[in-house]
């Protein structure tokens, strides 16, 4: 469905600029933005994507990655298409290169770049028109306990998320973001009454990596995850994909731990994950064990609480403990979850654990347990 976008404002030489993302392209009409998902029509901004739906499943919290919100619950996540980046090891390049364009039967469709449709055995993306009432009701009959908008970057379908997860908040749904952290401060305003967490990708720590990987630029994605934990509205969790030859460098890594520890607090979660080749990917191996050792012995030294190690099977450093008595509290193996304890204090010492769940809403700003109400389908 297309439909006109929020936040956006007339600009100089007839343009007018998206304010929904930290491109802030300046769109000519005719024309759309770096994300080929939202064109200017005689100075308005409409979104192409509004309720196009590429891919739902239902997964663990923890595969998103969150470890400290709603622990061993089950999420309804989406995605659409297109993505305001065009990063070159990214995994689902099918859907985030994909590019809606209007087919002979007036709807849209999602056609992939050649070297990735090589790779998928594909050229198009299948989607489908989903209303948010209908999204809420999916989600519900398959006893999720919350949404996610991920594999693509949620920022793009703004106007989307933010009806759904009005609709999910109501029905007593928890509501997340997996994103590449280029919020604008307008859209953070705008999605935070809606949103209870967001796991950022930062995904190197130099800008360098930023403009010749990803087009895009690092100091937009510091600053959201900044502003989201001075805000405290949202709960936050950090992603560092380390991608060998690429954002390993031990000085990096270094960097990015003392920023974590002291921009965002000792108590942030942050994760490290091991990177894999794919296809059309710049690299043809994985993530040395090395580095991920590397990269978890500066986050100790930089003082961070929470520091987990991610596709690594049988690693061990994906259970949380206490970070003064050591005592495990929640054990995990993949995406198998134990929580060994209630509330949000360690049984062991009493030390107070970051961690939004349904055992302390009060405390935590968790949801209160109930029974969601049934949405009518449509």
């Amino acid at each position: 469905m297309i439909r006109e976008g929020v936040l956006y404002e007339p600009w100089e030489m007839g343009r007018t600029r998206c304010n929904v993302c930290a491109q802030y392209c300046k769109i000519a009409p005719g024309h759309m933005g770096v994300c080929r998902t939202r064109e200017n029509r005689g100075g308005k901004i409409y979104t192409l994507i509004y309720n196009t739906v590429a891919s739902t499943a239902v997964d663990p919290i923890e595969k998103k990655p969150f470890y400290h919100f709603y622990p061993g619950t089950d999420i309804f996540s989406m995605s659409s298409v297109s993505c305001s980046y065009r990063c070159a090891h990214c995994h689902n390049a099918f859907l985030s290169f994909a590019r809606p364009q209007a087919d002979t039967g007036g709807h849209l469709e999602a056609r992939v770049p050649e070297r990735v449709a090589r790779e998928e055995g594909a050229n198009r993306v299948p989607t489908r028109e989903i209303v948010p009432e209908e999204a809420v009701a999916l989600a519900m009959q398959r006893s999720a306990a919350g949404m996610a908008w991920t594999y693509n970057e949620p920022t793009i379908w703004l106007e989307y998320a933010h009806d759904c997860a009005l609709l999910a908040k109501r029905q007593g749904l928890y509501t997340a973001f997996v994103t590449n952290g280029t919020f604008t401060e307008e859209s953070q305003a705008y999605m935070t009454p809606v949103l209870d967490a967001a796991n950022v990708d930062v995904k190197a720590f130099t800008d360098t990596f930023y403009r010749r990987i990803c087009g895009g630029r690092l100091e937009p994605v510091l600053r959201t995850c900044e502003r989201i934990r001075r805000e405290g509205k949202i709960h936050l969790e950090v992603t560092y994909l380390i991608i060998p030859a690429q954002n390993d460098d031990p000085r990096e890594l270094r960097d990015f731990c003392h920023w974590a520890a002291s921009s965002l607090g000792p108590e942030t979660p942050v994760h490290f994950s091991r990177f894999y080749p794919y296809g059309w990917t710049p690299v043809d191996y994985p993530t040395p064990l090395a580095a991920l050792d590397r990269a978890y012995r500066e986050a100790r030294r930089a003082g961070l609480h929470y520091i987990y190690v991610g596709n690594v099977r049988g690693d061990g450093r994906e259970s949380t403990h206490c970070p003064d008595c050591r005592t495990l509290l929640i054990q995990r193996s993949g995406y198998r979850t134990r929580r060994l304890f209630r509330g949000n204090r360690c049984p062991s010492c009493g030390r107070r654990i970051p961690l939004v769940d349904y055992d302390s809403p009060r405390e935590t700003g968790g949801l209160a347990p109930r029974e969601p109400v049934k949405l009518a389908a449509g």
